[in-house]
């Protein structure tokens, strides 16, 4: 009880994986500003970087892209947003589906005990307790930034002004920068380490 006579609620054994939130329609009202803005900065810093380094080139001969980096992210921005949040629910997908299903499947087993103690449990609360959570985990993660590699690629960056090596590279960038890594926290550490 606290002072004021009310009872405080503690959230000791909750389960409940962190990554888990982006399923909860409510969250997006953080997830999805805070994911614009993370792709709209890798995206300009990115292209700020292409543009030095094309500008460099330039002095060798080569033509530099005068388009404004600002046209470029407006052309980008929205496909490049809704494909992160989207490759984000497939990798969480990824380990709901191969963090659960097949222990559910196997309840009961020796299997369906292992994968419950090794893959399930760690997943829920911390990948890093078992090498095969953390390897889910992981391909999760990999899974995801693939996905953000590829479709932007092939969706997000055929109207901008940059070079296919270019277009490459800012693929490249969102995949290695925007990847869902929330997946590999522990969710022990938000609710007080202990499970």
């Amino acid at each position: 009880m606290k002072e004021n006579g009310k009872r405080e609620v503690r959230l000791y054994n909750l389960l409940f994986p962190i990554w888990v939130l982006i399923f909860i329609p409510s969250m997006w009202l953080i997830v999805l500003p805070a994911n614009f803005a993370i792709d709209s900065l890798v995206i300009i810093l990115t292209l700020l970087y292409l543009r030095r380094r094309a500008a460099a080139a330039a002095e060798d001969g080569e033509t530099p892209n005068n388009t404004p980096i600002w046209k470029d992210w407006l052309r980008c921005i929205i496909p490049v947003w809704l494909i992160g949040f989207v490759c984000d629910l497939i990798g969480s997908g990824f380990m709901i589906f191969w963090g659960y299903i097949p222990g559910l499947l196997a309840d009961g087993t020796p299997f369906g005990m292992w994968w419950e103690k090794y893959i399930t449990d760690p997943l829920t609360a911390n990948p890093f307790q078992s090498v095969p959570a953390l390897v889910f985990a992981m391909l999760g993660v990999a899974l995801a930034a693939l996905l953000i590699y590829r479709l932007n690629i092939r969706i997000s960056f055929r109207r901008l002004s940059v070079s296919e090596d270019e277009r490459n590279q800012l693929a490249i960038s969102l995949a290695v920068f925007t990847a869902p890594y929330v997946m590999l926290l522990p969710s022990q550490w938000f609710w007080n380490g202990q499970m």
